[in-house]
């Protein structure tokens, strides 16, 4: 018999996934890629939840998301299935998706719980289904009937959505299995592969990555055009990928330049370098976030993609550069300016291919419009708008506050048009935020406040403000505390990523990412396995050792999963306040010591790209160890200590 799978989802808590937002591709995708597999029909049923506006539910206050037939709260969102219906078919790898409504969030969760309800009692009768669940950032409260259903079957789980993979192994005893984790800055097809390999392995059986099923059809999305476009931020996280291998060619840059100009009799080797550092720190990150923005928000399915990559690669050189006219490439970024750039690309692709059409313009000419001059007027209105410059000290003075630097202002002559923006800037704000260190400065070198609350031994100068005692504890209670509740994707990330471009290096951000989030998570997991919890002692699955030795392996090789300490931290109130103070002292060594780092790299590359190796080092091991003992404590006791 064929095996089956189940797909349960939603277009996801964080915002920085691509292709999230068309939820009939996700689905069809995933289940062209499971046909690859051999002995398995895809997809039989599915129940999908899309957010219709593109943006993420994790900042959804939960009266605009909990089920309901009456209060009709929230934002617009819809619901697609497979299997439910008469109009739904599914025939020898033939697959239609079902837009069933389209309404206020509560309600379509309703019809999800509804049908979710409906899929347990179909998962109770029909023995041998499913043979594996999808999740994408399924919700345990709407899919709570079908999860338990399936826990009497134990079938494997694969899927993305951190938080959402660690409480259905929490709740259900369910087994993670593959790469399942977190799907930051990935692509549908990765995440597909990657589940479908994960299920090959699982099952024993061959998939062919290179085999297209026959009679295979898609069903396109009614009204293609309507589809829900990816805001700016989303965009940003999505470039993080280009953002984290800059960040590590820079650094090798810096570090092994010195050693190659010592060694070679080439006389404009430094020129060149020179060079190099430029195009890295300052146009290719502009570059890549104004294709990325091109492409995610055009909406016409029949444009010319080439024509589109073209254009959209001239646009953001020439507004990357703009954002460094008349200063250095460490005071500011390109990465605002290249998304707001190609924001306007697909747009504008379609106004002049109109004029052209318009006043029979050869075909020959207009692709010279449209691929290369389309482009160059979008940078060039970038340029002499200002917007790029302005975008780019703006991004600046973001790194300066983060890194608590004393705010480098330069000198902007209203001598022409493109200096209007940048010279208002500087004019306005930058006295406001320069005002507010001088009297920062003024209270920490109060002699009685200086020596008790500020730690100024080294680490004052022209450059930094000192940093006051227990900011840094405050700040990794802070980290830990807004990644449950929605801050990581709405404010931690596109932070972090504005840093490493006004820097084109580690991040201060970063830094606490790694430690607050990623190492505590590895300690909680490490725990775990080595003393499980009296209380899941008893259960005959094995879900909550598998998310355990998944998310460990996942935090220390790819710094990545860290919401798989979240179920262990609600249970246990020992573990929650050891992983907030395990949090508060690694945060506090870093912002002492200044320590920029990333997460997203094995903890050895995390601490290689470190400017403070031994700063980095401290803090994670301290980090992992105050986690790790507290919930070894807690798992020992855990019937006193669970709230």
């Amino acid at each position: 018999m064929a095996r089956s799978v189940l797909l349960l989802g939603s277009s996801g808590g964080g915002t920085a996934t691509l292709g999230h937002t068309d939820a009939v591709d996700v689905i069809t995708t995933i289940h062209l890629e499971l046909l690859k597999l051999r002995g398995c029909s895809g997809i039989s049923r599915a129940i999908f939840v899309s957010l219709c506006d593109g943006s993420g539910f994790d900042c959804i206050h939960e009266d605009h998301w909990l089920p309901s037939k009456e209060s009709r709260r929230g934002p617009l969102a819809s619901l697609y299935t497979v299997g439910f219906g008469t109009s739904t078919q599914h025939t020898q790898g033939q697959l239609q998706v079902e837009n069933v409504c389209t309404g206020p969030l509560t309600y379509i969760n309703y019809l999800a719980k509804n049908l979710d309800d409906q899929l347990a009692q179909i998962i109770r009768d029909d023995d041998g289904f499913p043979s594996a669940i999808i999740s994408i950032s399924s919700s345990t409260v709407i899919h709570d009937s079908s999860l338990k259903a399936c826990s009497e079957l134990n079938p494997p789980v694969a899927g993305s959505g951190g938080t959402s993979l660690s409480n259905i192994a929490s709740a259900f005893d369910l087994r993670i299995i593959g790469n399942s984790g977190g799907s930051v800055a990935s692509t549908t097809i990765t995440k597909a592969k990657g589940w479908a390999q994960g299920l090959s392995n699982e099952w024993g059986v061959a998939y062919d990555d290179s085999y297209e099923p026959e009679g295979f059809a898609k069903s396109a999305p009614s009204q293609s055009n309507n589809q829900p476009i990816p805001s700016l931020k989303s965009i940003l996280e999505a470039a993080l990928p280009s953002f984290l291998v800059l960040c590590i060619a820079n650094f090798a840059l810096d570090s092994f330049g010195g050693v190659a100009k010592e060694h070679t009799s080439i006389d404009r080797f430094r020129g060149d370098e020179d060079i190099i550092r430029f195009v890295l720190r300052c146009i290719v990150p502009g570059t890549i976030c104004c294709i990325l923005a091109a492409t995610s928000r055009n909406t016409d399915t029949k444009s010319d993609q080439s024509t589109l990559i073209q254009t959209s690669t001239l646009a953001g050189i020439l507004s990357s550069a703009a954002a460094f006219h008349g200063m250095g490439d460490s005071m500011g970024g390109g990465a605002m300016a290249g998304l707001v750039a190609g924001s306007t690309v697909p747009k504008s692709l379609n106004y002049a291919s109109i004029l052209c059409r318009r006043y029979n313009v050869t075909a020959t000419m207009t692709n010279c419009i449209l691929g290369g001059g389309v482009g160059i007027v979008i940078g060039l209105g970038m340029h002499i708008s200002g917007l790029s410059f302005a975008l780019s000290l703006l991004t600046g003075m973001i790194r300066q506050t983060i890194r608590f630097e004393i705010l480098a202002v330069p000198d902007i002559e209203l001598s022409s048009i493109e200096k209007v923006l940048p010279y208002l800037l500087v004019k306005v704000v930058c006295p406001v935020i320069t005002l507010l260190q001088n009297v920062f400065e003024n209270v920490a070198s109060l002699g009685a406040l200086s020596s008790t609350l500020f730690d100024v031994q080294g680490h004052c100068s022209e450059t930094f403000l000192p940093i006051p005692i227990g900011l840094g504890f405050f700040s990794g209670c802070v980290f830990v505390y807004g990644s449950k509740v929605g801050w990581y994707h709405s404010a931690f990330l596109p932070l972090i990523l504005l840093e490493m471009d006004s820097s084109g290096e580690a991040s201060l951000l970063g830094a606490m990412d790694q430690c607050t989030l990623v190492m505590i998570c590895a300690g909680i997991c490490s725990a775990n396995l080595l003393s499980r919890p009296k209380k899941t002692q008893d259960r005959a699955g094995d879900g909550q050792s598998s998310l355990a030795r998944q998310a460990l392996k996942t935090n220390l090789c790819c710094g990545d999963f860290i919401e798989a300490a979240y179920p262990s931290m609600e249970k246990s109130k020992l573990i929650n306040v050891s992983a907030y103070i395990a949090a508060g002292i690694a945060s506090e060594i870093l912002v002492q010591r200044r320590v920029y780092s990333s997460a997203y790299f094995p903890l050895p590359l995390a601490i290689w790209i470190s400017n403070d190796r031994f700063g980095m080092a401290l803090s994670c091991g301290v980090a992992f160890i105050c986690s790790l003992c507290g919930t070894l404590l807690a798992n020992m006791f855990d019937g006193n200590s669970t709230s």
